[in-house]
């Protein structure tokens, strides 16, 4: 029983959110859960843009809807003074619906173009930011961003901001997850593998390219917010193509063929830096090496890795020793 538990998926989920929701009681340094925030910001993006990801789609322009988001929940409450939970999910929703505008537009080019197409988008994006001095601030951002307030509540302890990130990367987790294990997930994967096949069947790619497009970019506007109002400072210095290219990496590093990935890559990459901070300024450098060394040597991330180790204890549970049989005679 242990080991069926152990081998499903889902009970892995259940037992890794058991353990978030009570780690904090292990955790004393407010260094330490600076890092584990900014890591599950890492896995709402990552898991996000896996979602696109999965129609066959490298998209650069995730951290675009990102700033997106935190600008829109930025300038809602503190220049229209919106309650915090409207403004957030406002800057989800301007986000998905300027991706679907987007989306009508660019979701037609393939390989090479959409991903050139999509990195002019960021580049757009964070040059208007930058150019607009007045509203937006400029280069220099915007300073003084209140913390989050809920029902009255105000999130301003590392505790508070520990669960609130963890709840949003959840109901993230759980919304892709099931998008993708249901009929629309199938679609995409369809499309992912045999575009031409799949318009020949009725599907309408359109359709379904724009929609994975739109809600991955409505869960990075939601991450954006989430940065800008924990962060207290954002600036078009946050929201470069550096982070496109680390969310890229979360996701090939960690496996793509199931949200399990993407959460890995983000893990791995989010936490092992702070272990080796002298060597910061090679960290593009790692990156790409470990990109190359995942396409290379492992056909999905350190997913291939796990799921070989699960076969082989699959394999040596499944084998019983023979038994023999003696027939005694008299």
């Amino acid at each position: 029983m242990i080991k069926d538990v152990l081998t499903s998926r889902r009970n892995q989920f259940i037992i890794v959110g058991i353990i978030l929701v009570l780690a904090p009681l292990l955790i004393s340094s407010d260094y330490y859960y600076h890092v584990v925030v900014f890591l599950f910001l890492n896995m709402i993006l990552a898991v996000s843009w896996n979602l696109i990801f999965q129609t066959g789609q490298v998209s650069l322009a995730h951290v675009a809807f990102m700033a997106i988001g935190a600008y829109t929940s930025t300038l809602l409450v503190m220049r229209l003074e919106y309650p915090f939970l409207i403004s957030f999910l406002l800057a989800g929703v301007l986000a998905a619906i300027l991706a679907v505008i987007i989306g009508l537009i660019v979701l037609r080019l393939k390989g090479i173009y959409f991903v050139m197409i999509t990195f002019a988008l960021t580049e757009i994006v964070r040059l208007s930011i930058t150019n607009s001095t007045g509203t937006l601030g400029g280069a220099s951002g915007i300073s003084g961003i209140p913390y989050p307030s809920l029902f009255g509540y105000q999130i301003d302890s590392r505790v508070g901001f520990y669960y609130f990130f963890l709840a949003v990367l959840a109901v993230t987790i759980f919304i892709v997850y099931r998008i993708l294990h249901s009929r629309v997930g199938r679609v995409l994967r369809g499309i992912s593998n045999n575009e031409t096949l799949s318009q020949a069947v009725g599907v309408n790619i359109s359709y379904y390219k724009i929609f994975a497009f739109a809600m991955g970019a409505f869960f990075a506007g939601l991450a954006g917010a989430l940065y800008a109002h924990y962060n207290t400072h954002i600036s078009p210095h946050s929201f470069t193509f550096v982070r496109s290219f680390d969310i890229i990496i979360f996701n090939i590093v960690g496996g793509t063929s199931h949200l399990l990935g993407p959460i890995l890559g983000s893990s791995i990459f989010t936490i092992l830096p702070e272990f080796f901070r002298s060597f910061a300024d090679y960290q593009v450098l790692v990156y790409s090496l470990a990109l190359i060394l995942s396409i290379l040597f492992l056909k999905d991330g350190f997913l291939s890795i796990i799921e070989g180790v699960k076969k082989q204890f699959k394999s040596k549970s499944d084998t019983k020793p023979e038994v023999k049989n003696y027939d005694h005679h008299v």
